[in-house]
C-alpha cells in the first residue's frame, strides 16, 4: 500500500515538474518572440478557443525576414535640404528681410509679393492678387497664402511660398453651443504609415509619445479598403466610399464631413493635407466651397505650379518632393497647424493636417521627419492642456520589397494609431480612460476612430456600447464586427508560409490571372487599350485556417502573390478554400508594385482599373498624355489597334 501510494505521488510529482517546464518554455518563449509568423497577442490559437476571439500578431519593425529588405535614411532632413536659402520671411503678417547676406544678389526694385486666392467653387485653380512691390514699411497682408518673387542679379527670377493663419471675422463671431470649454483635437495623419513603421523610422518621436505624453497605442487598427481614400472616408464621414460614390455625390460639400458636426459646436476648422496631385477626395469630386475655415489647398497648387511643377519628372524629382528653397515640406503644415493653434484665443480648434509628400509609397522616407516631429511634440505640451492628439496612418506601405513579404502583408493592414489626452482628462473621464487602455489590443477600425470624434464632442454623454473606443469593445470582436468585412485585410488570421509549387497555391494563381483579365474584358475600351496579363512566376504563398467554422466545417485561407506580364505587375489575392474543394477569391485584389505610366492612356478616367491595365499604345511624352485626356475615346481605340 505504501509503495504504491509513494509510486503516485512519484508520478504525480513529475507530472507536475513536466508541467511546470512546458509552461516555462512556452512562457519564456512568447516573451522573446518578435516574429509576426511566430508571436501573437493574447491567447494563442489552438483547436479549442480558436473560435473565441481575434489574435492580433505581434510585429518587431526590425524583423529578421526584412531587416536586409530596410532603407535607413537620416532623421534630419537638413542632411537633404540643407541651409535654407531664403531672402524673406513672414513675421506676423508682414513680409521681412531674413538674410541680408542674400539680399545683395537680388536686382533693385524686383522683389514683390502676390497673396494666393481659391476661385469660388474651383478646387483645381487659383488666382493671384495684385502684385505689390515689397518695402520696409509694408502693411499686415491678410491672407494665409501669399507668394513671394525676385529677380536675381544673373538674370533668374526666384520664388519663395509663406503659409500663415490670419483670422477671420466671420469665425470670431462664431458662438459656442455651450457655455462649457470643450478640448481642441488635432488629427494629424500620414500616408503609408504602419504600426511597425512609425516605430521603425519615427523612433524618436515614438518614444516622446509612450513615454513623455502617455499616449494610447492601438495595436489592433486595421484597414478597411486598399488606399487612403476608403480610410479617411470612414473617418471623416462615417460611411463607406462605396456608399458615398453610389449616390453620386461628386459634390464633396454634401457628404457628412465630421468638421461640419464641430463646427456647429463652434470650433473653428482646418484642413491641411499637402500634395494636391494625390489629394485624396479630388479623383472623386470637387468642393465646391471651402470644407474648413481655413483650407491649405489653394497654397501647395501653387507650390506645384511655381515650386515643384517640372522637377517632379527630372533625375531630382525625389528631393524636390521633400523641400522647398531647402525648407523641408512637412515643416510648412507642421508650422501651418501650430500658427492655427496659437490663433483664435479661447475658441476650440479642430485640424486635420495629412502628410503625402514625405511618406507616399513605401514610406522609407518618413524618418526624415522624427526630429521635426519631436519639435512639434515637444511644441505641443504648451497646448496639451487643452488639446487631444490623435496622429494615424492611412495603411502600411502598399508596395516595395517589405510589402511582398508575410511581415509586409500584416504591416500593410495594421496602420498606426495613438492617442494623446490632455493631463486632467484620466480624474474627469477614468472610464474612457480606463475603456482606451483596455482597447489598445482590440481589433479596431477608421469606423471606431469616427465614433471617437463624435464622442470627443459630447464628453458627458454615455457612448454606446461598441462604437467609439472611449467604450469597451467586446474582446471577441472579430473584423466583421469592426466593419472589416473583406478577409483579405484582417490581422487576425494567422498566416503561415506555404510552399509555392503546392497545388492549391497554383490554382489560386492561375484564378486570380483569369480574375484579372477578366475585369480588362469588361469594357471594349480596356480590350482595345489594355493588354491581357500571364502568369510569370509565384512571388509568395502563405496559409491560415479559419478563425470560426463554416455550416461545411473548416475553410482554408491561401493568399497569394504572383508576378504578371506585360506591365511587370505584382498582385496579391485571398482565396477561400472550401471542404468540397470549390474555391473562392475574397472581394480585393492588392497591386503590390508600382504601375508608373503604365495605365496612362485611361488618362483621368476608370481609376478603379489603373491597377491592372498595362496601355498597348507606348507612352511617349507628357505631352502626349495630356493630349489623350482629353481625347476622342473612338480614337485612341483607333490608335491602339493600330498599335497591336
Amino acid at each position: 500500500m505504501r509503495l504504491t501510494r509513494q509510486r503516485t505521488f512519484v508520478l504525480l510529482l513529475c507530472f507536475g515538474l513536466a508541467f511546470l517546464g512546458v509552461y516555462f518554455y512556452l512562457l519564456s518563449r512568447d516573451q522573446n518572440c518578435t516574429s509576426g509568423l511566430e508571436c501573437f497577442i493574447g491567447i494563442q490559437q489552438t483547436d479549442t478557443n480558436r473560435a473565441l476571439m481575434c489574435v492580433l500578431p505581434r510585429l518587431d519593425p526590425f524583423d529578421r525576414s526584412i531587416s536586409h529588405l530596410i532603407t535607413n535614411y537620416s532623421d534630419d532632413i537638413t542632411d537633404v535640404c540643407g541651409k535654407s536659402s531664403k531672402v524673406f520671411q513672414l513675421v506676423d503678417g508682414r513680409i521681412q528681410i531674413r538674410d541680408f547676406s542674400l539680399l545683395e544678389n537680388i536686382s533693385e526694385k524686383s522683389a514683390k509679393y502676390e497673396t494666393v486666392i481659391r476661385p469660388k467653387g474651383d478646387d483645381h485653380r487659383i488666382m493671384y492678387g495684385n502684385m505689390v512691390f515689397i518695402s520696409q514699411n509694408d502693411q499686415k497682408i491678410n491672407n494665409d497664402f501669399l507668394k513671394v518673387s525676385y529677380k536675381l542679379k544673373n538674370g533668374s527670377r526666384k520664388v519663395e511660398m509663406f503659409a500663415q493663419i490670419v483670422e477671420k471675422q466671420s469665425v470670431l463671431k462664431r458662438k459656442l453651443t455651450n457655455a462649457r470649454p470643450r478640448p481642441n483635437v488635432v488629427l494629424m495623419g500620414f500616408d503609408s504609415t504602419s504600426n511597425a513603421n512609425f516605430k521603425r523610422k519615427l523612433g524618436r518621436s515614438f518614444r516622446y509619445l509612450v513615454e513623455k505624453l502617455d499616449a494610447f497605442v492601438f495595436n489592433g487598427y486595421t484597414i478597411i479598403g486598399d488606399g487612403t481614400t476608403p480610410a479617411l472616408t470612414a473617418i471623416l464621414t462615417g460611411n463607406l466610399l462605396s456608399t458615398m460614390v453610389s449616390n453620386n455625390h461628386t459634390d464633396l460639400n454634401s457628404w457628412p464631413w465630421i468638421m461640419k458636426n464641430y463646427k456647429r459646436k463652434g470650433y473653428v476648422t482646418l484642413y491641411a493635407e499637402d500634395d494636391p496631385q494625390v489629394a485624396c477626395f479630388n479623383k472623386i469630386g470637387s468642393f465646391n466651397n471651402e470644407p474648413a475655415d481655413h483650407y491649405i489647398r489653394p497654397f501647395w497648387l501653387s507650390v506645384e505650379r511655381h515650386g515643384l511643377d517640372g522637377r517632379r519628372r527630372n533625375k531630382s524629382a525625389s528631393l524636390h518632393r521633400l523641400c522647398l528653397n531647402n525648407e523641408p515640406l512637412h515643416n510648412i503644415t507642421l508650422n501651418y497647424v501650430k500658427d492655427f493653434l496659437a490663433a483664435y484665443d479661447g475658441m476650440p480648434k479642430f485640424a486635420f493636417p495629412f502628410f503625402s509628400y514625405l511618406p507616399h509609397g513605401t514610406g522609407e522616407k518618413l524618418s526624415y521627419a522624427d526630429k521635426d516631429l519631436l519639435l512639434f511634440l515637444k511644441s505641443y505640451e504648451k497646448y496639451r492642456d487643452n488639446t487631444i492628439l490623435i496622429i494615424f496612418g492611412d495603411h502600411g506601405a502598399r508596395v516595395g520589397s517589405v510589402r511582398n513579404t508575410i511581415q509586409g502583408t500584416y504591416e500593410e493592414h495594421l496602420p498606426w494609431l495613438s492617442i494623446v489626452l490632455p493631463p486632467w482628462f484620466e480624474e474627469k473621464y477614468p472610464v474612457f480612460t480606463k475603456n482606451l487602455k483596455v482597447n489598445q489590443e482590440r481589433v479596431i477600425s477608421p469606423f471606431d476612430l469616427h465614433y471617437t470624434l463624435h464622442q470627443i464632442l459630447n464628453l458627458d454623454r454615455k457612448p454606446a456600447a461598441g462604437t467609439s473606443l472611449m467604450s469597451e469593445l467586446n474582446p471577441q470582436r472579430t473584423c466583421s464586427e469592426a466593419g472589416v468585412t473583406d478577409e483579405h485585410w484582417c490581422p487576425c488570421l494567422r498566416w503561415q508560409a506555404e510552399d509555392i509549387n503546392s497545388i492549391p497555391v497554383k490554382r489560386a494563381a492561375q484564378l486570380l490571372v483569369k480574375h484579372i483579365n477578366k475585369m480588362i474584358s469588361k469594357k471594349r475600351i480596356f480590350i482595345n487599350l489594355c493588354f491581357t496579363v500571364y502568369l510569370v512566376e509565384i512571388i509568395l504563398a502563405a496559409r491560415a485556417e479559419a478563425l470560426r467554422e463554416s455550416e461545411n466545417g473548416d475553410i482554408v485561407y491561401y493568399q497569394v502573390t504572383i508576378a504578371t506580364k506585360p506591365g511587370d505587375g505584382l498582385f496579391q489575392a485571398t482565396f477561400r478554400l472550401y471542404p468540397d474543394s470549390k474555391m473562392v477569391m475574397t472581394s480585393h485584389i492588392s497591386r503590390t508594385s508600382m504601375y508608373r505610366r503604365n495605365p496612362w492612356c485611361l488618362g483621368r478616367n476608370y481609376h478603379y482599373m489603373r491597377r491592372f491595365c498595362t496601355c498597348k499604345i507606348p507612352h511617349r511624352n507628357d505631352a502626349r498624355k495630356r493630349m489623350v485626356e482629353n481625347m476622342d475615346v473612338s480614337k485612341l481605340m483607333k490608335m491602339s489597334l493600330n498599335n497591336v
